[in-house]
């Protein structure tokens, strides 16, 4: 059996994986949208554990750029 080259999801797949995901959708059929074997999604949901990681924002009380330049 021939392995396929590795892909590299973008954030917008990634967004539409814990959406379908989410959904009610199963590993497979979330993986059939992309034409991979449920593990490859199986490693996204893993990493936190099948639930939606928060978006990221700084905190505010971090320094901006700028005041960081200053220092």
């Amino acid at each position: 059996m021939k392995q396929r080259p590795q892909i590299y999801y973008t954030q917008e797949q990634k967004n539409l994986m814990w959406y379908r995901w989410q959904a009610g959708d199963s590993m497979c059929e979330i993986a059939k949208l992309f034409d991979r074997g449920h593990s490859s999604v199986q490693n996204i949901l893993a990493e936190t554990a099948g639930v939606r990681p928060r978006r990221r924002s700084r905190s505010p009380r971090s320094l901006s750029l700028s005041e960081r330049e200053d220092i």
